[in-house]
């Protein structure tokens, strides 16, 4: 047998590297990820709390220059919501204006919104339009840390 089909047909060495060179990939692989956690690079998201709300009243009052919406909402079930950590989306469905209250400016009584609490704020009037009643207002109850939505309500106002 000449010299080169003895090499073409040696592979007895080849499985070996093979394998360690795997090896060492993984192992860097797994570092690197291990790393990662490490130095902040890849974070977990914090989670978004989960609630049962409700708009019980939403009613348009004279107060000032134009009309202003005094807002009761109940937390209904679910996990309790830090005051300073919500924040309240609020939209005028039919101009789609759009306003953002922190729960704890809308209402200062309380520090966290647990079950069967009610919160009753004034949340003023939108910049352009002054809200009347039978407009269509929507509240989006979102988690500051997380930016998930916790819940969307809806109401015609009264």
């Amino acid at each position: 047998m000449n010299l080169l089909s003895r090499v073409i047909r040696d592979d007895a060495g080849v499985s070996p590297v093979i394998g360690v060179i795997m090896m060492v990939a993984i192992v860097v692989l797994l570092a690197a990820v291990v790393a990662a956690f490490t130095f902040g690079v890849i974070t977990i998201p914090a989670t978004t709390p989960t609630a049962s709300l409700s708009i019980e009243k939403a009613e348009v009052t004279n107060a000032g220059n134009g009309n202003s919406v005094e807002l009761t909402l109940l937390h209904e079930g679910g996990e309790s919501l830090d005051v300073d950590k919500t924040e309240l989306v609020l939209t005028d469905i039919n101009s789609t204006e759009t306003k953002v209250l922190n729960l704890s400016a809308f209402n200062k009584d309380i520090v966290e919104w647990s079950t069967g609490q009610r919160i009753t704020g004034n949340i003023g009037d939108f910049d352009e339009k002054n809200l009347k009643v039978g407009d269509f207002l929507e509240v989006r109850v979102v988690d500051v840390d997380s930016g998930g939505v916790i819940g969307v309500l809806t109401s015609v106002l009264t």
